[in-house]
């Protein structure tokens, strides 16, 4: 199983995961062989990428952080409250409550947890998915970082709410291809204090919630919005937040750009780590977050594309990986895996699309 941009599709790949709309819908099911009048439909969809089973990925399984059901669930609920957000400036908290509990008690269990964090998801799902991603990262994020179960929670539910703030903004401006006027970037830059001043008023809601949504987009460098806050003056319930939030959104595909890999977006968030977020919390996310996730695609310091097998626990980003061919050498190979854990000649030198070579090497 390999994740594949629709663009790269040829025809005949075999589904890997169902594809499930908000309402639990099968829009195409898992074991469906791929037909080239299909992409259109997704592309409507807005999907960009799909899992696939094919020879390359062969034996390679990816688990999600959370099954399908929870997930679903979760969008929805997200979905329901946001409405009730817009029209009546007000949430059900228990409800918001029960799918962070529910999310909280699910990924802590999870062994794999590193292995899926790829979601796919449908334009008209893009909020409503963004929110229950960053509320998944954020509990990882928030336990790596040793905080206690209730504020793990409190931090999830940050998450979660995060950007209700935005649904106040019309979608022209949220979804505008190009750049942004000054007036609207703007109004888009008081989201969280929107978010906040609706939240303020509800006595049910603890404070660390509150206060982590208004600060979400503030810098440790105070470089930040809506208040310009900076280093100890923001809460760490907005830094574990916010930093989740940009990894998300800087490895989603957007109307106005495409995704990043992992490795890129982790690499950013490293350099930028003591001016944005503080070193700790990103140091805490790369433990998390594999560079490479099983199923990548990459090319090895000795040339050899190969694919990522296995994570390793200990040295987390020296993955086993299964070597495919050799564009220069020519040389195909069959059931080779190194183990970069334990060969240190041998390293990743970046993530490569299939595309770009000769897949004749390898058939």
């Amino acid at each position: 199983m390999r994740i594949i941009r629709l663009e790269d599709i040829k025809g005949n790949e075999t589904i890997a995961k169902s594809i499930i709309d908000m309402d639990g819908r099968v829009l195409l099911s898992k074991g469906v062989q791929i037909k080239l009048h299909y992409l259109n439909k997704l592309k409507e969809f807005g999907i960009d990428q799909i899992y696939i089973e094919d020879k390359i990925s062969e034996g390679i399984v990816i688990n999600d952080v959370l099954c399908d059901e929870t997930r679903i669930k979760a969008k929805k609920i997200v979905q329901e409250e946001a409405i009730r957000f817009v029209r009546n400036k007000e949430l059900d908290y228990v409800k918001i409550q029960g799918v962070v509990n529910e999310i909280f008690d699910e990924i802590l269990f999870n062994k794999d947890i590193i292995n899926g964090l790829k979601d796919i998801r449908l334009k008209d799902e893009y909020t409503f998915a963004h929110s229950v991603n960053v509320c998944v990262l954020s509990i990882l994020l928030a336990n790596k970082s040793m905080l206690n179960r209730e504020k793990v929670k409190s931090i999830g539910t940050v998450g979660l709410l995060h950007d209700f703030g935005k649904m106040l903004i019309s979608n022209d401006i949220l979804n505008k291809p190009g750049i942004l006027t000054d007036k609207e970037f703007e109004e888009v830059k008081n989201h969280p204090i929107n978010g906040y001043n609706i939240l303020k008023s509800d006595v049910t809601i603890p404070s660390t919630v509150k206060v982590g949504v208004l600060m979400h987009h503030e810098r440790v460098d105070g470089a930040g919005y809506p208040l310009g806050l900076a280093g100890d003056n923001i809460h760490y319930s907005a830094k574990i937040c916010g930093l989740c939030d940009v990894y998300d959104a800087m490895t989603s595909d957007r109307v106005y750009k495409k995704a990043i890999p992992p490795s890129k977006a982790l690499d950013f968030l490293s350099d930028n780590a003591d001016s944005m977020f503080g070193r700790e919390y990103v140091d805490n996310l790369l433990k998390l977050i594999p560079m490479y996730p099983v199923g990548t695609v990459v090319k090895l310091n000795n040339s050899i594309i190969a694919i990522v097998v296995k994570l390793n626990a200990v040295k987390f980003n020296r993955p086993q990986v299964r070597c495919l061919f050799n564009p220069i050498t020519r040389e195909k190979f069959s059931n080779v895996i190194i183990d970069l854990s334990k060969d240190l000649s041998v390293a990743i030198e970046n993530e490569v699309m299939l595309y770009e070579y000769d897949l004749s090497l390898y058939n």
